[in-house]
């Protein structure tokens, strides 16, 4: 959908400003529950996709979806075209671990909201990352999402972007 679209343009103006080259989002929020509140859910706000679970890693130039089997009908109505459903636990589907180690530049930085990630999730990342040369993960101050979300509704957006807090 156009609204997609420019919420993941939105999102690589936020990515570019920070200086990332990547960042994760989760489904989860900071009690890193599977369901989480309207208010809090991220990933779908900017994907599109609305299953529990899921990770989205965006670049400066592509849009991934890791989802289990549960939801792969789903994904793939959900999505638009400019996102890539990554089929978790199919032959030839690397991990987002592995895609990182693979395709994140070198000295690239990859950004995650420490608040939404476990420990053990965080460290999975930051060796993947540790793999690239010169490349690091960043904890960052706030949400990138957050900054688009608050777009919408200063654009006076309906819809889900309405449920998020003040």
């Amino acid at each position: 959908s156009a609204t997609g679209d420019l919420r993941l343009s939105l999102l690589r103006e936020e990515l570019v400003a920070a200086g990332l080259h990547a960042l994760v989002v989760p489904s989860g929020d900071a009690h890193l529950g599977e369901y989480v509140h309207p208010c809090y859910e991220r990933r779908a706000f900017i994907s599109g996709f609305t299953g529990s679970a899921g990770t989205v890693l965006v670049t400066r130039e592509e849009a991934l979806l890791w989802t289990d089997g549960r939801y792969f009908l789903q994904a793939e109505k959900e999505l638009s075209d400019e996102w890539t459903l990554m089929r978790m636990n199919q032959e030839a589907v690397p991990t987002l671990e592995d895609w990182l180690s693979a395709n994140l530049p070198e000295g690239g930085l990859l950004g995650i909201d420490p608040y939404v990630h476990s420990i053990a999730d965080a460290e999975k990342l930051q060796a993947a990352v540790g793999k690239v040369e010169g490349a690091a993960l960043q904890s960052l101050p706030s949400n990138l999402v957050d900054s688009v979300w608050a777009h919408y509704k200063e654009e006076g957006a309906v819809g889900d972007a309405a449920a998020r807090p003040p």
